[in-house]
């Protein structure tokens, strides 16, 4: 496994998209926090802690040995801002398809890193999963995100009705799929 995918720069920083390392809990951390601080519509409520970070990280890195994801962090000047995972389902008659779950941090957003992250995780997938379907669910409300997916070739695939739990409240869900 080739650990840098991609650098380039942004704004004269140096950005890496990288696997990850077992020492980068602590960024994956921070990341998380920031987004459960700015109440971001991701698949998570409650405040991260170090132990479950520590879990998921270590779950993650068995699952990217095995080849049943790929997962990048994207490292902005030595700093975690970012990650994106595609992980395959281990089904045998459903193998072929990868389901996907992207973030970045608030102030990093809107310069073009979430399409070059989403660009780099489909590339890597496809690449290493050898999957021929990708899918995601995205809140109905989060329209930058969908934006972003349908310009990079995601269709919607309906709607699910009160089907995303953000703190107290229902809020539908649109899945979206994209065929390689």
């Amino acid at each position: 496994m080739q650990n840098i995918i991609q650098k380039f720069k942004i704004d004269e920083q140096e950005v890496i998209f990288r696997y990850p390392k077992e020492s980068d809990w602590k960024g994956i951390l921070n990341l998380t926090i920031s987004l459960f601080e700015e109440r971001a519509m991701v698949g998570f409520n409650t405040k991260p802690t170090q132990k479950d970070t520590c879990e998921s990280l270590t779950k993650k890195l068995k699952s990217i040995k095995k080849k049943e994801m790929v997962y990048l962090v994207c490292d902005v000047a030595g700093k975690v801002k970012g990650r994106a995972w595609i992980k395959k389902n281990t089904s045998d008659c459903l193998g072929h398809i990868g389901d996907l779950s992207i973030h970045l941090e608030k102030e990093d957003r809107g310069k073009g890193l979430g399409d070059k992250l989403l660009k780099a995780i489909i590339k890597e997938a496809k690449r290493v999963l050898k999957i021929k379907i990708i899918t995601l669910e995205v809140s109905a409300e989060n329209k930058p995100a969908i934006s972003l997916y349908e310009k990079n070739g995601f269709i919607r695939n309906g709607k699910i009705k009160g089907g995303f739990k953000y703190y107290k409240r229902f809020m539908d869900v649109i899945p979206m799929v994209k065929y390689l």
